[in-house]
């Protein structure tokens, strides 16, 4: 300890002294104790600031003692580390240090000696390898990770001085071989080795991939500069993947500016576009091209893939679609002028249409409004020339012009030439459509073609010679002069038999429009609060002799119905109604629906017309009612009503009327005569309904109102005999055949049971009562009812004895009261002791007494009058 400076003889010696002496750790610990008291008594006088310089003779004695015991106690393999750490421990603690400190001070030390040591072995490196590194960290206890980060260190400094100049090529491939020994020195593997070494030369690289893509874009010699960016990449150890990358970040900076100057020109330079695009364009499949020749020259294989029109498919991102439509419009007409469009121009738009996400909708808008006015202007100077028709047609054909706009460019033309001549020509000449012809034959278009366009002119000219025909004949019916007449002007204009039909129909429609307002106004006036064209009134009329059928004026059914009759009269006369001559089927070639849009107003019409029909009914007239049967269902299908609604309207109707006859008829009549039964027939039969059926139906209807119509106040059982009579001669089962709520049940029942429990005699009251509970279905409520009804009947006794006690008629009174103790027998009876003051009830008593005595004796006269009181009090 007389030096400060360290030397690892020093330490060598002294362990091998501790070997011979065969001191063990406890001799050796007291042995390094003693020199570290020794020391620190010959330090005891310097100031803090010495001891703590890193610089002075005192800290390196200390720092020399602390790295010499730390070695020396270690350095035998039987001593473990806890006892190494305790003798340690003391040798710090003498200087007043903490493992911390000790620890700085020994690995500082200890690091000097090791990276003089590797600064060493990078000079010589053939003569050292990592094994002998690696026993030299051993000896001076260093850390794995404490070396680990100084070859670190080491290794980078050495990579940026070795390659300090990477244009040296010369010396490269030498320097990559130093530091590939140089790594294998330090433990590294390839990976780290290859890390370390891009770190320095990606930049170098970078440079390179740029270069090499501006060359290949301007000299388009892919295969070469992609040969050339491989070895550079292999010399500078650049990870493929990482060459990829930058690779493809190059040559994406190469396609966004390539597209910021082809989206500029859209927006300013218009003129300019078709270029900018073309070169975007040609750097994409050069961009492409040399994208894949790298990856050919490759030594692995990539899973990394690239597409160049994917990433301007990415970018190729505007707010405004017009400007893309503009430079697919200018490269249309760039690429089809002169010979036309090419396959490498279908191509290429095909390919702008990809980048620019137009969809196929978009295109075809763009291609007819680019190419549709000089289509036009190509098919007007052929047809004012005289040029072939083929020659019309290789022109298309060299422009891919679409089939379905050449068509429509050309009917246009054919068009325009057809209306010039209907301003001349009502009818055409047979010269003029000798030219027409030869102009389709021109454009290529059929006949079939053609014919609407022909039909389109001709048309008005045959609409207003049918309405002339209309006109002069009577009722509108064309006579069969005037039909072989517009047969004949039909084959002149050219017309199919179905346009001439559709034709026919509208000048029908035109001719019926005031027969249409007829019938509209004959509605309107017998719907003056416009009720029926939601509702029909409920009003009787008796068979169609008087008027008012279900509230509609009988002038006002007779019009409608006849302007009705004539409408279908005037379609089937022109056979725009017609029949089929194989099954009984009727075809309708014209409608009202839209000149009558509104469903409510159709289906008011029809029920209008169907009561005007049962109005018009004549029992004895079969014909006459089958023809407004007929002429209602045409008029029903004119009005676009379908089979399902007819039929539901006719019986509602038919049935409404056969009830309001029934109900007026039953009022006078209880069994309908023959007159009666024959209008009830035919309504059915005009309606569609069973005559016995509606017949009873009405009958059941009648007896419900005569239960419903009735005041329940002035119901009794003589009213209710009545009804039963009346359901029995109409043949109608009385309750069982009406539909009649529990309540009703119960008010009838009622009534007649007070008539069964006030009837004097010796009948069976209860039996009798049964009875009526199941006759009228009420035996649920059978107890609870009676209970009731007796009690209320009783009561009524009691008033009714009362009131004679006060006339002094004691007959009268022992009769009530009888009644009122027959009544307690059926049912109980409560609280009828309150009914009679206490002072009338001895009165009672006796004139009761009288009674019985004269009516049942003496004995029979003792149990009443106990019944009696007990009753009443």
């Amino acid at each position: 300890m007389k030096s400060p400076d360290v030397t690892l003889l020093e330490v060598k010696n002294l362990g091998m002294l501790r070997e011979i002496l065969a001191l063990d750790s406890e001799a050796c610990g007291n042995a390094h104790y003693d020199v570290a008291v020794e020391v620190y008594r010959g330090m005891q006088w310097a100031s803090r600031t010495q001891l703590e310089d890193q610089n002075s003779e005192e800290y390196k004695v200390v720092s020399k003692l602390l790295f010499v015991s730390d070695r020396v106690l270690a350095s035998d393999p039987n001593t473990s580390e806890e006892v190494c750490m305790y003798e340690a421990g003391r040798v710090r603690g003498v200087f007043g240090l903490s493992a911390i400190e000790a620890s700085d001070r020994s690995t500082k030390i200890a690091a000097d000696f090791y990276m003089r040591a590797l600064d060493g072995a990078v000079h010589e490196l053939d003569e050292v390898d990592a094994e002998m590194l690696q026993a030299t960290r051993l000896r001076l206890g260093l850390s794995k990770d404490f070396i680990d980060a100084e070859h670190q260190k080491c290794y980078s400094s050495s990579v940026a001085t070795v390659l300090g100049d990477l244009n040296d090529s010369s010396r490269l491939r030498d320097n990559m071989q130093f530091l590939q020994k140089m790594g294998s020195l330090l433990s590294f593997d390839t990976d780290r080795v290859n890390a370390i070494i891009m770190n320095r030369t990606l930049p170098a690289f970078q440079q390179h991939v740029r270069a090499a893509v501006a060359s290949a874009l301007q000299h388009r010699q892919v295969s070469s500069e992609a040969e050339q960016l491989v070895s550079q990449q292999h010399a500078l150890h650049i990870a493929p993947v990482i060459a990829m990358k930058e690779l493809q970040a190059a040559l994406e900076s190469n396609l966004a500016l390539r597209h910021r100057d082809l989206l500029d020109c859209m927006r300013h330079h218009g003129d300019e576009a078709v270029i900018r695009f073309r070169e975007l364009l040609e750097t994409s499949r050069t961009s492409q091209s040399l994208w894949e020749s790298v990856v050919q020259f490759q030594t692995e294989e990539m899973d990394h893939a690239w597409v160049a029109d994917n990433y301007i498919h990415k970018i190729s991102v505007v707010p405004d679609m017009e400007l893309y439509h503009r430079l697919y419009e200018s490269v249309l007409l760039a690429l089809s002028r002169d010979g036309g469009l090419s396959v490498d121009g279908q191509s290429e738009l095909a390919t702008l249409q990809s980048l620019l996400r137009m969809p196929d909708s978009d295109v075809s808008r763009v291609v007819k409004s680019t190419m549709g006015p000089l289509l036009k202007h190509e098919i007007s100077r052929v047809a004012n020339s005289s040029e072939l028709s083929t020659q019309l047609q290789d022109w298309v054909d060299a422009r891919k012009i679409p089939r379905e706009l050449y068509q429509q460019c050309a009917l246009e033309y054919y068009e325009d030439c057809r209306k010039a001549m209907a301003n001349d020509f009502a009818i055409i000449p047979k010269e003029k459509k000798e030219e027409l012809d030869t102009l389709r034959e021109l454009l290529n278009l059929s006949a079939q073609d053609t014919q609407p366009i022909l039909e389109k002119f001709a048309g008005p000219v045959f609409i207003k010679s049918v309405e002339e025909a209309m006109s002069t004949s009577g009722g509108g019916v064309i006579i069969n002069e005037y039909q072989d007449g517009l047969e004949k002007l039909r084959l002149r204009l050219g017309m199919t038999r179905e346009t001439a039909r559709e034709a026919c129909c509208h000048a029908a429609k035109r001719f019926l429009r005031p027969t249409i307002n007829k019938i509209l106004s004959a509605f309107e006036a017998a719907d003056v609060d416009g009720s029926s064209r939601t509702r029909i009134n409920d009003a009787y009329g008796d068979g169609g002799a008087q008027t008012g059928m279900l509230g509609i004026a009988s002038s006002e059914q007779d019009a409608l119905l006849s302007e009705v009759d004539n409408l279908v009269a005037f379609l089937l006369g022109n056979k725009l109604i017609c029949s089929s001559s194989t099954a009984p089927t009727w075809t309708y070639r014209i409608n009202f629906t839209d000149v009558l849009p509104d469903s409510k107003l159709r289906h008011g019409l029809f029920r209008a017309a169907v009561v005007a029909q049962m109005r018009s009914i004549r029992p004895n007239d079969r014909a006459k009612n089958s023809h407004c049967n007929v002429t209602t269902y045409h008029f029903a299908r004119l009005l676009g009503l379908p089979d399902s609604h007819i039929g539901a309207i006719r019986s509602e109707i038919g049935t409404r009327v056969i009830r309001n006859f029934c109900m007026k008829t039953f009022a006078s009549r209880a069994v309908p005569d023959h007159r009666d039964l024959t209008f009830i027939e035919s309504v059915a039969e005009q309606a569609g309904l069973d005559a016995p059926n509606s017949l009873f139906a009405a009958k059941k209807a009648f007896i419900t109102s005569k239960v419903r119509g009735t005041p329940r106040v002035e119901w009794d059982a003589s009213s209710v005999a009545e009804i039963r009579a009346t359901a029995a001669a109409m043949g109608v089962d009385f309750p069982g055949e009406l539909v009649l709520s529990i309540d009703e049940r119960l008010h009838l029942f009622k009534c007649e049971a007070s008539a069964v429990i006030l009837a004097d005699g010796d009948a069976d009251i209860d039996s009798n009562l049964a009875e009526l509970a199941e006759f009228y279905g009420v035996q649920e409520a059978f107890e609870g009812e009676l209970s009731i009804l007796c009690t209320r009947l009783a009561r009524e006794c009691l008033d009714s004895a009362r009131v004679n006690y006060r006339n002094g008629d004691s007959l009268r009174v022992g009769a009530a009261l009888d009644k009122v103790l027959a009544i307690s027998t059926i049912s109980h009876v409560p609280g009828l002791s309150e009914a009679v003051p206490a002072v009338e009830m001895e009165h009672f008593a006796q004139m009761y007494a009288k009674y019985c005595l004269t009516k049942y004796g003496v004995q029979g006269t003792d149990e009443r009058m106990v019944g009696l009181r007990g009753l009443l009090q």
